[in-house]
């Protein structure tokens, strides 16, 4: 499990629903919440499902999508 994953949880928010606000797809979104894939921080769905987190009242950073082995200096 990813801080991401465990930051939309207490926010009350799921992957699916994400999904459905953004139209990012729902296994890019699951990818992420297990740290699978890290997503491009400069690519567009990042940036959706950053923006839409955040007035969700989500603060996501970078690390926040790391699996937990690895390390994340910034």
């Amino acid at each position: 499990m990813t801080k991401f994953e465990r930051k939309i949880k207490r926010a009350g928010l799921s992957i699916y629903s994400i999904a459905k606000a953004t139209g990012v797809p729902v296994m890019t979104l699951w990818y992420w919440t297990k740290g699978r894939h890290l997503p491009n921080r400069w690519g567009n769905t990042y940036n959706v499902v950053l923006a839409y987190c955040r007035t969700a009242g989500v603060d996501l950073e970078p690390c926040d999508f790391a699996s937990g082995k690895e390390v994340c200096n910034g």
